[in-house]
C-alpha cells in the first residue's frame, strides 16, 4: 500500500497578506470602492512584510492610466547587481523600508473617459473597465515594467523616463542610467537570446531597435515559462511592458496584462502567466489566482 504523502500546501507556511496604504487624489466619489477592491485583490496575491505606498490621482488629460514605479538598485539582498527594482519588490526582499517616506509607485487616470465603475457585469461598448484598468495598472507600478523603447529605429533601455506634462509626479522621472529593471533582465529572442547580453545587443543599438521590430521578444522566467505549457511568454515588440495580444486573447486568464485590457471586457484578475513573472521577478506569491 502506498505510503500516504503529506499535503505539501497545509505544510508550507501561510504568506501574509501585503497591505497597501494608498494616497488618493481627485477620485470621484464612485471610483473609491471600485480602486478599493483592487488593490486588495492584489493584497491576497503577493506577499510583503513592508507596507506598500501608492498615490493614485485623477487628471483632465493622457492615456486612460498611467503607473510609475519608484526604484532602487544595489540594495542589501539585491539578487542581480546594477539592476532596477521596484522599491516595493525591493523592500519586500529585503525586509525593510529602504526609503522610508517615499511613495513605492504612482498612478493617473484619466477623468474623461467613460468608465464603468461597477464591479460586476463587462462594460457596454465604448466603456472601459476601471477595476482590470486599475489591476492593470497597479502591476506595473509592481514591477511589470520595462522601460525598452526604440525612437527611429534604435532600441534601448536604462535611460531617462521622460517627464509627461499632464501628469502632476510627486516624484522626479528616475535616470536609470543605462541599467536594466529585472523585467528586461529576464527578456530574450527566440533564439533564446538575453536582450541584455552587449554582445549581441548592445545598448542603444539597432540591433535593439530590430528586435523590437520584429516583435519576437520572450520572457525567459521559470514559472512564466511552467505557467505557459513550457514555452517563454511572448511580450509585446511596440509596448515590451507587456504581454503580447495576439496570444493572451480577450477570454483568456492571462489578457489582463495585454496593452488592450478593460476596453469592452472585465478580465480583473493576474493570470498565471502573470503571476509566473511576478514569482521570476522576486515576489513571493501567495496564490496561483
Amino acid at each position: 500500500i502506498p505510503a500516504c504523502q503529506p499535503d505539501s500546501d497545509r505544510l508550507a507556511p501561510v504568506l501574509p497578506e501585503a497591505r497597501f496604504e494608498v494616497s488618493k487624489v481627485g477620485i470621484p466619489a464612485e471610483a473609491g470602492p471600485t480602486l478599493d477592491e483592487a488593490f486588495s485583490r492584489w493584497a491576497r496575491f503577493i506577499s510583503s512584510p513592508v507596507p506598500i505606498r501608492a498615490r493614485v490621482t485623477f487628471v483632465d488629460g493622457g492615456p486612460a492610466g498611467y503607473a510609475l514605479p519608484n526604484v532602487i538598485d544595489n540594495f542589501e539582498a539585491a539578487p542581480e547587481p546594477d539592476t532596477w527594482y521596484p522599491s516595493a519588490l525591493a523592500d519586500a526582499i529585503a525586509g525593510r523600508d529602504l526609503q522610508p517616506g517615499e511613495i513605492d509607485f504612482e498612478i493617473f487616470f484619466r477623468r474623461n473617459r467613460n468608465w464603468k465603475f461597477d464591479i460586476e457585469g463587462d462594460p457596454a461598448t465604448g466603456e472601459a473597465d476601471f477595476l482590470t484598468v486599475a489591476m492593470h495598472e497597479i502591476a506595473h507600478g509592481l514591477g511589470m515594467a520595462s522601460w525598452l523603447f526604440s525612437e527611429e529605429g534604435v532600441g534601448f533601455y536604462g535611460g531617462r523616463i521622460p517627464s509627461l506634462d499632464f501628469f502632476p509626479l510627486s516624484v522626479d522621472p528616475p535616470d536609470l542610467e543605462g541599467r536594466p529593471t529585472v523585467f528586461v533582465r529576464m527578456i530574450e529572442d527566440d533564439l533564446g537570446q538575453r536582450l541584455t547580453d552587449g554582445t549581441r545587443f548592445p545598448n542603444p543599438s539597432r540591433e535593439l531597435g530590430e528586435l523590437l521590430e520584429r516583435d519576437r521578444i520572450f520572457f525567459a522566467g521559470e514559472a512564466a515559462s511552467e505557467a505557459n505549457e513550457g514555452r517563454p511568454p511572448r511580450l509585446y515588440g511596440a509596448s515590451p511592458s507587456h504581454l503580447h495580444p495576439d496570444d493572451y486573447f480577450w477570454t483568456g486568464p492571462d489578457f489582463l496584462m495585454t496593452p488592450t485590457s478593460g476596453n469592452g471586457v472585465s478580465t480583473p484578475d493576474p493570470g498565471p502567466v502573470v503571476l509566473g513573472i511576478f514569482r521570476d521577478i522576486g515576489w513571493k506569491v501567495r496564490r496561483n489566482r
